[in-house]
């Protein structure tokens, strides 16, 4: 490594958080965060690191040999210095602030490369409108992953959890990948077929109904091949609160996938009003175009960056804000920059690079 690579990142705020910390890990450069949440009062939610953050960073110290992380008092600064991804098997309880997903959707990247295969049971919020429901990440963000990756990796659902209270369970399982190869991923197709989960805790079975009968109003006038499963889960698989949602997939005639999901909170009770949250969404997800929805944007360009060293190029529709930033975080950590083509007469736009060439040594010794 050399010492343009060794120093020190320093960034501000929590912008991006998971993504940054996994890049340090991944890169092998300590990283410090600083000025967290230090113009909030104690009436805005308080200063410093929410306990579901400082929960992600226990998980990546888990996932890790030898890293050393440090938060100072008020919680405003945190300084880690990455070990070795090792991997392994243990249970992890995420705050209710946060569903499972939002931890998920950022350590997929540093399971891939750990060490051993890694098997973590996951406690808490299954369904969340402030990340991606576990439904999402079963149909896409894990099929994406085989496809990007080549390896086997699984979400299990055991006990669904909705807001508040929580209790859901979730297995998660990932084998470790020798190296990320080339991708070309630039034909994004028609939609042809849409499929959904509308589930439900501890409520009414016919909320399920009336989620598939709202939705199917929508999305039919666009395509007659819809269909939608329930999922009812009572009182003993049903976690600690009542809630429901929905969940949707549209796969194209090139197989890209594209997902969008909405859940019903704490006090909603209004089943068709979540099912056409959804269908907006998913619609507005497809408008934008390209062969990954904005959920998956920056797991995609992340796996582009650390694959081999070779052209990398996909086509993405409008760059959310997370994604330009994560382009700037590559750039400031291992020097990988994307060149970004706009499409002609479309809203998509065809980012590509060369790979880092990034390859996992414990899986070839071993």
């Amino acid at each position: 490594m050399n010492s343009s690579k060794s120093q020190t990142v320093r960034f501000a705020g929590t912008k991006n958080l998971r993504s940054r910390l996994i890049l340090s890990v991944l890169a092998g450069r300590t990283i410090v965060i600083e000025d967290i949440r230090v113009n909030e009062s104690l009436d805005g939610g308080g200063i410093g690191l929410k306990d579901y953050e400082v929960s992600f960073l226990r998980l990546v110290d888990k996932l890790t040999n030898g890293s050393k992380v440090k938060i100072n008092e008020t919680g405003t600064s945190i300084r880690l210095v990455p070990g070795v991804p090792v991997g392994g098997e243990f249970e992890h309880e995420c705050p209710v602030g946060r569903p499972i997903g939002y931890f998920v959707e950022w350590i997929l990247p540093l399971a891939l490369f750990c060490k051993n295969t890694v098997l973590i049971k996951f406690r808490g919020v299954t369904n969340s409108e402030s990340a991606l429901a576990i439904d999402s990440i079963q149909s896409t963000t894990i099929p994406l992953l085989r496809r990007v990756a080549g390896i086997n990796l699984s979400v299990k659902l055991v006990k669904r959890g909705a807001e508040p209270g929580g209790g859901g369970l979730i297995i998660f399982t990932c084998q470790n990948a020798k190296s990320i190869p080339p991708l070309e991923l630039t034909d994004a197709g028609v939609v042809k077929r849409i499929r959904g989960v509308a589930y439900s805790t501890r409520v009414a079975p016919s909320y399920t109904n009336r989620l598939v009968g709202a939705a199917r109003g929508v999305l039919n006038r666009f395509t007659p091949d819809v269909y939608i499963y329930t999922d009812h889960h009572a009182k003993r698989t049903g976690g600690e609160s009542p809630g429901f949602g929905l969940s949707l997939l549209a796969e194209s005639t090139t197989h890209c996938l594209t997902v969008a999901d909405a859940s019903s909170g704490p006090d909603a009770n209004d089943p068709e009003k979540v099912a056409l949250d959804a269908c907006s969404r998913l619609l507005e997800e497809i408008d934008a175009g390209g062969c990954v929805d904005s959920n998956h944007q920056g797991l995609v360009i992340l796996m582009m960056a650390f694959g081999q060293e070779d052209v990398h190029s996909v086509r993405l529709g409008r760059l959310s804000g997370f994604t330009v930033q994560l382009l700037r975080d590559l750039r400031d950590f291992m020097g990988v920059e994307f060149k970004v083509a706009p499409e002609r007469d479309e809203s998509s736009v065809v980012l590509s690079c060369i790979g880092l060439g990034f390859s996992n040594y414990s899986k070839k010794l071993s």
